[in-house]
């Protein structure tokens, strides 16, 4: 990313949290003065959702192109906050254990789960969850991908090397190991 995109992704993610807060918050005190159970509350908890989600997925596209880097992190907090985002290409669902942080290479990491998500979704039966789990492991943590189709297992066993980490890929499941981050 040239410094000019970098500039206007870090732009865009100051004004998007802005913007947001203040419709957050402004449906926050319209919500105090509606009634429990009625369909004012309910409408304003619905847009109060909206923004929110809108937010969840907004932030994480906009740090796609940051330049790489590899980061002590807790991979079970960084696969939450990516959800969001994944889960507007196809339906995904995260089982993750707490694990200790671990190097992760960023946004490696995250370009890789996208790219994933479009291929799983796109070879997988309509509707079918998409599984990412995550457990501890003897020197890291096993992150695994359900299903594994083909051509997403470059991008995944790229992630794994920068990481200093492994892969295991099989037709049903893809699994990267990746290690503690010391200190």
């Amino acid at each position: 990313m040239t410094g000019a995109e970098d500039g206007v992704a870090a732009a865009l993610r100051h004004a998007a949290n802005n913007l947001s807060m203040v419709v957050i918050s402004n449906l926050e005190l319209l919500g105090r003065g509606a009634a429990p159970d009625t369909p004012a509350a309910r409408q304003v908890a619905r847009a109060r959702e909206a923004a929110e989600r809108l937010l969840a997925i907004l932030l994480p596209y906009t740090r796609l192109h940051q330049a790489p880097a590899l980061e002590p992190a807790a991979p079970d907090a960084v696969l939450q906050a990516l959800v969001p985002l994944l889960g507007m290409l196809g339906p995904v669902t995260l089982e993750a254990e707490p694990v200790g942080p671990v190097l992760l290479p960023r946004p490696a990491l995250d370009q890789a789960l996208l790219a994933w998500v479009v291929l799983a979704a796109a070879e997988s039966p309509r509707g079918t969850a998409l599984r990412i789990g995550l457990r501890p492991a003897e020197a890291g943590v096993a992150l695994r991908l359900w299903p594994n189709p083909a051509g997403a297992a470059d991008g995944l066993v790229a992630v794994a090397a920068l990481a200093g980490g492994s892969t295991s890929l099989g037709a049903g499941m893809a699994e990267l190991l990746l290690p503690y981050a010391e200190g």
